[in-house]
């Protein structure tokens, strides 16, 4: 099987985008998405899950500035108790 050649998505400055800020910024994608359709006057039940799933990790790539939203609101649910902060995968030295 060959070795893809880029990441699936741009990663922030740092180079590092967790899954639960990926995971927010596909919400905000498909959101977005919808919206889209919606405007143009397509009813979201004459589209597949998958198209609109497709067009929303298109979205994240044309507006990357989505990722350092997702970043600021993943912090933002954190600092208020919505979500648990990440948790260690350190094992304790024994």
């Amino acid at each position: 099987m060959a070795k893809a050649e880029q990441a699936y998505h741009k990663r922030d400055a740092a180079g590092v985008a967790p899954g639960q800020v990926m995971t927010l910024a596909r919400y905000y994608a498909t959101q977005a998405v919808k919206r889209e359709l919606y405007a143009q006057g397509i009813k979201l039940v004459h589209v597949e899950a998958s198209e609109i799933a497709r067009a929303a990790i298109q979205y994240i790539d044309d507006h990357p500035e989505i990722i350092g939203f997702a970043t600021a609101r993943y912090q933002d649910l954190v600092k208020s108790g919505r979500l648990k902060p990440p948790r260690s995968r350190r094992k304790a030295s024994q």
